[in-house]
């Protein structure tokens, strides 16, 4: 008689089916038929259990599929989103550095005037070029206040103390924000 196991596992291999069935000789036809059943119902089982596996893994597949889409969604959002940022050249960051600090110190008049046509040119290449930092009058007058130092800056402090009250219509008439 053909040995009936429960601990054979037969898959697609055809070479296990003819070893389970040549273990021993058939000498009863329904024993035969017996152990075909027994290994169709086996094959079945298996069947079911690796159609059961491949249901969780379609649906988890289908799981990562919608995330991997919103991902994607978002990337391109992003992607979007910088473009324009680069397009508009807006950041918070500034691409130039400040240039020395004029002092109007210099006793020579034709060199102090040369050392302020110098600087002038420095600090409206910074404006320029960061405009998108120095986007008002009342940021540009700080910005080159804060670049002047000695006798250049107590020639202009009163002014500067008006900027900063720029929100007193009484001292400030004009729009710097």
């Amino acid at each position: 008689h053909i040995r009936r196991s429960t601990d054979i596992v037969f898959d697609r291999n055809s070479a296990r089916l003819i070893e389970a069935l040549t273990a021993s000789p058939v000498t009863d036809l329904s024993d035969g038929i017996s152990t075909l059943v027994f290994i169709a119902q086996q094959t079945v089982q298996q069947n079911a259990s690796l159609q059961g596996d491949l249901d969780r893994v379609n649906t988890h597949l289908q799981s990562v599929q919608q995330d991997l889409e919103q991902r994607q969604e978002q990337l391109q959002q992003l992607h979007g989103r910088i473009a324009q940022l680069q397009e508009s050249g807006v950041s918070n960051r500034r691409l130039s550095t400040n240039p020395d600090k004029f002092t109007g110190m210099e006793n020579n008049i034709t060199k102090r005037h040369q050392n302020y046509v110098t600087f002038e040119d420095k600090v409206t290449n910074c404006i320029e070029q960061d405009h998108h930092i120095f986007n008002t009058a009342f940021k540009c007058i700080h910005f080159i206040g804060s670049l002047l130092t000695d006798d250049a800056y107590e020639s202009v402090r009163d002014g500067l103390r008006t900027v900063k009250n720029n929100t007193d219509p009484a001292t400030w008439t004009w729009p710097t924000h």
